[in-house]
């Protein structure tokens, strides 16, 4: 999606064509109501806003949150696997009456915090060692209901490999994700440098917000390493 957007916006040829595709790829997430995926792209766009638009992306960024609000609640399907009571209102999330007991999460927060305080509390800065968290969901996957993975990778790596770890990581994300706005804001660059940049850059944003509430790395290495593929080519154009 965030690659068909930067040729629309940045290549001459196929705009019509790129903005249709760019369109379609955001439909499944909407048509299987995969709430992982809209959070995703919709932090993608809005990360694409601020690269293009830099401070003047403030609107942009407003109304792409809002166009998430109002299809929480007014697409059915959504707001059904959203929320367990399907006929709270906007204003009740508006007077603070939205907590981990009003939204679905499928029984996540009651797996993660049984995760975190069997390997995570207590070891909160090294964690319990890489694989613990697989390791204990593979051989007990009767317990989880059949799970085999905890749907959130941050919680995985808090397990693992503790706060040390989780820093580490966001910190090499970030990087990439800065550099990639650093090329892109500069100037003396071509168009493809510039695409490549903006693609990179704003895909894994959205990715990264995808690993609060699912596993990317475990199931989803692919969507985890197109945004580096981009940022490879940034270089390689570099």
């Amino acid at each position: 999606m965030i690659f068909s957007l930067a040729l629309f916006f940045y290549e001459e040829g196929s705009k019509k064509q790129n903005l249709l595709l760019a369109l379609f790829f955001l439909l499944p997430c909407f048509l299987w109501v995969f709430r992982t995926s809209i959070m995703g792209s919709l932090v993608a766009l809005a990360m694409f806003a601020l690269f293009s638009y830099k401070i003047w992306a403030v609107p942009f960024i407003a109304a792409i949150v809002a166009a998430g609000i109002i299809c929480v609640f007014t697409i059915p399907s959504l707001k059904e696997k959203m929320f367990f009571d399907e006929d709270i209102t906007f204003e009740e999330v508006q007077n603070g009456e939205l907590d981990d007991k009003t939204i679905n999460t499928n029984g996540r927060t009651a797996m993660w915090e049984y995760l975190e305080h069997k390997f995570y509390k207590g070891r909160e800065w090294y964690g319990s060692g890489t694989g613990s968290v697989q390791q204990e969901m593979y051989t007990n996957s009767e317990f989880y209901g059949g799970i085999k993975v905890p749907h959130s990778d941050y919680v995985q790596m808090r397990c693992d490999n503790g706060l040390i770890g989780l820093i580490l990581y966001l910190l090499a994300m970030i990087s990439v994700i800065i550099h990639c706005a650093y090329i892109f804001t500069s100037k003396g660059h071509g168009k493809y440098i510039k695409i490549c940049a903006i693609t990179a850059g704003s895909a894994l944003a959205g990715v990264l917000a995808t690993l609060y509430s699912d596993n990317t790395v475990n199931y989803s290495m692919c969507t985890l390493s197109f945004p580096m593929g981009f940022y490879g080519m940034m270089l390689g154009l570099l």
